[in-house]
């Protein structure tokens, strides 16, 4: 079974790069499904979930800010990833690739808060 995913993609949010997984397999007819990961994973997680998903609709997995292949904000202090700046990152994430398109979520752990 092919998951149609590539290598991870990249686009600028709010000054930094987070790092995405989409598929180019599946129906184009079908809705756009984001995976959103817990706390600290990434979007690996879905690895084995994607391929049986994506024949429904475009897959994406972002990996949130400070996660995975994302870029780590400055500083040490661990409130640095509070709930307020995971949802302005993930918000400009969805705004940056996929505009105003509606979507399904599917959310594990700390990503359901966000999601």
């Amino acid at each position: 079974m092919s998951s149609g995913i590539q290598a991870k993609r990249f686009v600028d949010v709010l000054d930094r790069r987070m790092a995405y997984v989409d598929t180019t397999g599946g129906t184009t007819d079908g809705p756009s499904i984001v995976f959103l990961h817990g706390n600290p994973t990434s979007s690996y997680l879905w690895r084995n979930v994607i391929p049986h998903v994506a024949p429904i609709g475009r897959c994406l997995a972002p990996d949130l800010i400070g996660m995975g292949d994302s870029e780590k904000l400055d500083g040490d202090d661990a409130d640095r990833y509070d709930y307020e700046t995971h949802r302005r990152f993930l918000d400009g994430w969805m705004d940056a690739v996929l505009g105003d398109e509606r979507v399904v979520l599917v959310v594990h752990d700390w990503g359901s808060a966000l999601g």
